[in-house]
């Protein structure tokens, strides 16, 4: 399995849109901005392509800093997003050097000195911070040509503190070629921009897994309650697969499928996900949405259409009495049958802001009463139950590994 990154990079850069509505549309008309600048500088190819993986995910590390994100609004000096979006991002396969842009993306160009890194990296990154600027200062609700011209007078009274006059004099190239026309303000991203370069990057069977690991902790860092859940999720579920004896494709896709189950959570407010009570009506629609919205995501990925079905319906039930489609019978494949046992299994052991974690016995006691109702699949409650011990054991082990990544992560956040 190879998976184009462009097209991966984009589908969750999409997701990412879905956290506030101020952000929507962002990351992509911020690479389609920072490539044309790009372009401008007759950068290489290699050059462009890092742009614009680092553009289409350079406010990852905002993503728990909800107050500010609502107005896209980080003061220059605030750079703890862009820390946090570099550790975060580093350890993706194809996506180091685009993690330090990231990291710099909010560092001012007179500053730049003091830093460690390759001139060329500074450069990228401050072109990043530009297209950023241009993307936040324009009023979408009025022209945007005259806006664009009126936005880049006042960011190039920055010029030679906050930004590089080289990449200040590309937007004005830009803007004076009349080169911003509607398809570019609104960030068409795999276009005949993009470099052959960049279309042809593709993450192979040994880099996929650990870039769904890595992004998993983007969505359930958002929450102290689910910073662990993804990486239990998948544990279970691969482990359910081996003893099942299905393909090893098969639990490949499983893997990333638990890995990912919950993208969609990233639409649902962080104060729906740590309500200490029962949601409301309204409050559980949106928290529903999540799996349709997820499963929406990634069927868009060449490549991944199985992990976005074994993933994203997981609170489909045999029984008919799931969401969103309420899907029965021989319409739900085995690989989802078993996400969703996973799902259950490893969220009831969970602390969460309405109760505590199960002991193991009664989860046991849970599973086997949903599975007598059908709402579980019984083959798979049965498979786990016959081997509690193996399965938990991979559960905590995949737990104890992403709890000690959150401790840091949460560290950093609050530092």
């Amino acid at each position: 399995m190879r998976i184009p990154l462009i097209d991966l990079l984009s589908a969750l850069s999409g997701a990412l849109d879905l956290v506030s509505p101020a952000v929507v549309g962002h990351h992509r008309r911020v690479a389609a901005i920072a490539t044309a600048l790009g372009r401008r500088l007759n950068l290489p190819p290699a050059d462009i392509t890092d742009l614009r993986l680092a553009a289409l995910l350079h406010d990852v590390g905002a993503f728990s800093l909800k107050s500010r994100l609502d107005a896209l609004v980080f003061d220059t000096n605030d750079l703890d997003h862009a820390e946090i979006g570099w550790r975060l991002l580093r350890a993706l396969p194809r996506l180091e050097r685009p993690a330090r842009l990231v990291r710099w993306h909010h560092t001012r160009f007179d500053e730049f000195g003091d830093i460690l890194d390759d001139p060329r990296t500074l450069l990228l990154g401050n072109l990043l911070n530009l297209a950023d600027r241009v993307d936040v200062s324009l009023r979408r609700d009025r022209d945007l040509d005259t806006e664009a011209r009126a936005a880049i007078r006042r960011i190039g009274m920055l010029r030679n503190r906050s930004f590089d006059p080289e990449a200040l004099r590309a937007l004005d190239d830009t803007v004076s070629a009349n080169d911003l026309d509607p398809e570019f303000w609104h960030g068409a991203v795999r276009d005949a921009r993009c470099t052959a370069d960049c279309l042809e990057l593709s993450l192979g069977d040994d880099e996929i897994p650990v870039f769904s690991r890595a992004f998993s902790q983007v969505i359930d860092f958002r929450s102290r309650f689910t910073a662990t859940h993804s990486r239990g999720v998948a544990a279970v579920a691969h482990a359910l697969a081996e003893l099942q004896g299905l393909p090893e494709d098969i639990r490949a896709r499983l893997l990333l499928a638990g890995d990912l189950h919950d993208l969609g959570k990233l639409a649902v407010p962080t104060e729906i996900l740590e309500k200490p009570g029962p949601l409301d009506p309204r409050e559980a629609e949106i928290m529903r949405s999540h799996a349709e919205i997820g499963e929406r995501v990634l069927s868009q990925v060449p490549g991944l259409e199985d992990v976005a079905e074994f993933g994203c319906r997981h609170h489909e039930r045999p029984n008919g009495r799931g969401y969103p489609r309420g899907l029965a019978g021989d319409r739900l494949r085995q690989p989802s049958l078993l996400v969703a046992a996973a799902d259950v299994f490893t969220a009831v052991l969970e602390d969460r802001p309405y109760r505590p974690g199960m002991t193991l016995d009664k989860a046991r006691s849970l599973l086997r009463s949903l599975a007598d109702d059908n709402d579980l699949d019984p083959q798979a409650v049965d498979l786990l139950l016959a081997h509690t011990a193996q399965v938990d054991e991979a559960r905590r082990q995949a737990q104890d590994e992403a709890r000690l990544q959150f401790t840091a992560f949460a560290r950093l956040s609050a530092a």
